[in-house]
């Protein structure tokens, strides 16, 4: 939270990696009460499938989202321009 802080709002696209579902949606939740829900996509086994498609297609389009996820999120995603 305080290094995306330190951005403002020209932080870079980011990918934030967890260890399990549950703190990759711990981790989601306490970002979007910093920053709100328009910017932070949880992805991780938690999330139905359906919505992962949607959440994946949003990170791409957001200028400066964050993306959380598992290892889920390392398996095969071709997003461009994260830092």
């Amino acid at each position: 939270v305080e290094a995306l802080k330190k951005f403002g709002q020209d932080y870079p696209k980011t990918i934030l990696f967890a260890n399990s579902a549950k703190d990759a949606q711990r981790f989601s939740d306490a970002l979007m009460d910093h920053f709100g829900e328009d910017i932070i996509f949880p992805y991780h086994k938690d999330v139905p499938m359906y919505e992962r498609d949607t959440v994946i297609e949003s990170f791409r389009k957001t200028e400066n989202g964050v993306l959380v996820c598992t290892d889920l999120g390392a398996r095969g995603l071709d997003i461009p321009d994260v830092q």
